[in-house]
């Protein structure tokens, strides 16, 4: 099977979903301002997508790295001193950065080579599942405890005054 085929035989709306996972990936390179609640949209959508993991694979693939993931959003929202509170607005500004470019491209790239791999062989796709698994809930858990660290900084500028 060559690269063409496989490009061409792709559905128009994974297309739709990777341009639109670059353009926000792209937007969130340069200083923004975000609305506090915002903050929790790729969380949420991540754990749906594999919601249904949670209770049926082991917890080193699921629970693990969204712990693991957890603690690295957390991290990296603490020691981003660049994060202004726009307490009127109930937004924060937050400093340009490729992560979530980057987060989005390898969620991409790891569903779209498991939807590939479930198209040409279903058996050998099972063997990977669980890797795709792996980085939507480290990732999950690396958006929450991003947007909980910048909510609960937001929230002590605001309750501050």
């Amino acid at each position: 099977m060559t690269i063409m085929m496989i490009i061409t035989n792709t559905p128009v709306y994974v297309w739709a979903i990777f341009i639109y996972l670059m353009t926000m990936g792209c937007i969130a390179t340069k200083t923004r301002t975000i609305w506090v609640p915002k903050l929790f949209i790729i969380p949420v959508v991540l754990t749906i997508l594999k919601w249904h993991k949670l209770l049926s694979v082991s917890i080193l693939w699921t629970v693990a790295p969204w712990i693991l993931g957890l603690n690295l959003g957390i991290t990296k929202a603490l020691l981003n001193k660049k994060m202004e509170c726009l307490t009127a607005k109930n937004s924060i500004q937050l400093p340009g950065s490729y992560t979530t470019l980057f987060m989005f491209l390898i969620l991409f790239i790891a569903k779209y080579s498991l939807g590939f791999l479930q198209s040409i062989n279903p058996a050998m796709s099972t063997t990977y599942a669980n890797m795709d698994t792996f980085i939507t809930f480290l990732f999950a858990g690396y958006s929450l405890g991003k947007a909980g660290a910048y909510t609960s900084r937001f929230l002590k500028a605001k309750y501050r005054k």
